[in-house]
């Protein structure tokens, strides 16, 4: 079945084909199958032929057979006006004689007929859809009512009925998020499921049997063939229902008679769908072929899909000019439940549990968010939800969107989470790289929080974080508008005001009805401020070891800084904030040692610098000490011979 999404790319028809967006467009979880398991996996792209160029990304839901497409806000079809408008559009068309009648109503200015209708046409169709919806997502409110405006204002005693329904139901698609579809396509129903999973709930069952009872109740008292039976029967059937699954609007009179010698057979159990007679049996493969495929995955429960279908033409299970699809090989193992984990119980001891103060236990994970457009060109990158929330009370000391999920984005949002909640006995975290840091170890060792990592694929002591993602899926993501996604910065503060405006201040059903700030200020009496002293800032400095070279530089993240001249030849430990600026420099350590905070080098300067040159000749750092008086003078010597001669 195919379902158009809408992607929010925020640029024109032009732009979308030069920046090739469809690349960037991401579609994380399976809509039909939020919670994985379904096998949805990108689909590649297909070309559109208007505009030139144009792509559109696809993803393929393997379980639901559906396949989803992220089209484009520029293809998406807009109406203007508010619902409550094209409502009443809708109600002029239901109570004119006739579509041409209500074009000359509606639509008096200068245009041809058949753009009127046109126009008229989109609008009640749209109407349609979204009635048919809310009475399928609301059976015990609007079981049975027609879906038209008249009827949905009769039940609900409303002027603005659509309003009223659409905002009952909880959907949010209005007249502008719903894309454009031809005449002859079939209405993809979100909400339907699978006809199979539909016909094995017995409150469906029961739904359906309701609605064909309400269609013959009139008539079951009557005698069987009694005169003008047949004619009330056609009678009945020239209105329009909804039929609970299906998209259907009309029920033939020969069913409704079917329907009525049923009841008079079995009573309302005859009215009950009855189930496909082959159903949990293979109707793409032979039924020889589908036991030795079956028997072939008993013996071998842990090879793969591709490696059974790869084994079974080895074998001979199957013929070469045969095809295998790996879909309908899975649907075989589910249905046979192959495929399905081992029910064996566990020899872990798994139990619920839930700290008594705040700030006793902190968990911490990465949610993959949607893409934000960054630097002056506008590209989309995808945007990580790096979240911390206490377990006792729900609250959220801090979130953030991020453009990566590495022990550098993470640091400075816990250092803010610190900042803002205190500091957590312990931090619950899973094993991901950057929890398994040892950056982040040694903050946490600094400041005297636990550490624990769950283990490997064993996530759920960390179901309370999972599903507040999961909230943020449905109550915050979905209410993302272009603008807030044109930067981070927008981003982030979209996320903060939703925290603090709606999700902070709603009540919690795991709290016994009270919300997360409330169950703070109840149990905050435990939580460990930091003292005023304490610096965080150097406590997040990150560290990395250099040698300094024989130009006294060291090299640091494609910036060089310039050392003291002593430190040549030294291996030092440089502290810095990734996030700042290099004009803020480093700090050098030696041998545990402060020594200096150093700076880039500024070649320029270094220009008009005069060095310091060693001497050629061998110097001493003391000066030499005075000679020695001597009581020989050369006086003397040169005297002593004229003396002899004299004598």
């Amino acid at each position: 079945m195919p379902v158009q999404l809408r992607f929010h790319s925020g640029h024109t028809s032009s732009d979308y084909v030069t920046l090739q967006l469809w690349r960037s467009a991401s579609l994380s979880r399976c809509p039909l199958h939020p919670k994985g398991g379904c096998g949805f996996a990108r689909h590649g792209t297909y070309a559109r032929v208007d505009p030139p160029g144009t792509r559109i990304a696809r993803w393929y839901c393997r379980q639901g057979h559906s396949t989803f497409s992220l089209l484009p806000d520029h293809l998406a079809a807009r109406f203007p006006g508010t619902l409550a408008q094209i409502e009443e559009v809708v109600a002029v068309v239901e109570n004119a004689p006739s579509l041409e009648l209500a074009a000359n109503t509606l639509r008096p200015d200068d245009v041809t007929l058949a753009t009127a209708l046109r126009w008229i046409r989109r609008r009640v169709r749209l109407v349609r859809i979204n009635l048919i919806a809310v009475v399928s997502l609301l059976p015990d409110l609007f079981l049975g009512t027609a879906p038209s405006i008249h009827a949905f204002r009769l039940l609900l005693g409303a002027e603005s009925a659509l309003v009223k329904a659409v905002a009952a139901s909880g959907r949010s698609n209005n007249a502008r998020g719903l894309t454009r579809r031809r005449a002859g396509d079939r209405v993809a129903a979100p909400f339907a499921l699978p006809g199979a999973a539909r016909m094995s709930q017995p409150d469906f069952r029961q739904s359906v049997a309701l609605f064909r009872y309400g269609l013959i109740a009139e008539f079951v008292h009557l005698p069987p063939n009694s005169p003008g039976l047949y004619a009330k029967l056609q009678a009945k059937a020239q209105h329009a229902y909804v039929i609970p699954g299906s998209t259907r609007t009309r029920v033939a009179a020969e069913t409704l008679r079917d329907w009525l010698k049923a009841y008079r057979r079995g009573g309302f159990d005859a009215l009950l769908p009855k189930g496909r007679a082959d159903r949990g049996r293979s109707r793409a493969l032979p039924a020889a072929l589908a036991d030795q495929l079956i028997g072939l995955k008993e013996q071998l429960p842990q090879l793969s899909i591709p490696q059974l279908i790869r084994l079974a033409f080895e074998r001979g299970i199957a013929a070469r000019d045969e095809t295998l699809p790996r879909a309908t090989v899975h649907r075989l193992f589910s249905h046979a439940g192959l495929m399905r984990k081992s029910a064996q119980p566990s020899e872990q001891d798994r139990r619920r549990f839930a700290f008594a103060h705040a700030g006793e236990l902190w968990m911490s994970d990465v949610m993959h968010g949607p893409t934000v457009a960054i630097g002056e060109r506008g590209q989309r990158h995808k945007a990580y939800l790096i979240a911390f929330l206490d377990d006792a009370t729900r609250l959220i000391p801090y979130a953030a969107f991020a453009l990566a999920e590495n022990t550098k984005a993470f640091l400075p949002i816990f250092k803010q989470a610190l900042l803002r909640r205190g500091r957590p006995t312990r931090l619950y975290v899973d094993n991901g790289a950057n929890y398994r840091s040892q950056h982040l170890a040694l903050v946490c060792a600094k400041l005297g929080i636990a550490l624990i990592h769950s283990r490997p694929h064993q996530p759920e002591g960390r179901g309370k974080q999972e599903r507040w993602f999961r909230t943020v899926r449905a109550q915050f993501l979905t209410r993302l508008t272009p603008v807030d996604t044109q930067s981070l910065e927008a981003l982030n503060r979209c996320l903060w005001s939703w925290i603090e405006g709606e999700y902070h201040q709603t009540p919690h059903a795991g709290l016994d009805g009270r919300t997360p700030l409330d169950q703070w200020a109840l149990s905050a009496d435990q939580v460990k401020l930091f003292d005023p002293g304490v610096d965080l800032d150097a406590l997040f400095l990150f560290e990395t070891k250099r040698r300094v070279q024989r130009d006294r530089t060291v090299s640091l993240n494609g910036t060089v800084f310039e050392i003291d001249a002593a430190l040549v030849g030294e291996s030092v430990t440089l502290r810095f904030d990734p996030s700042a600026p290099a004009s803020r420099g480093i700090e050098v350590w030696h041998q545990n040692r402060f020594i200096a905070r150093a700076t880039p080098v500024d070649a320029y300067a270094n220009c008009f610098v005069r060095r310091n040159r060693p001497s050629r000749t061998l110097q001493s750092d003391t000066p030499a000490p005075a000679p020695r008086p001597s009581g020989l003078t050369l006086r003397t010597l040169k005297s002593r011979p004229s003396d002899e001669e004299s004598r």
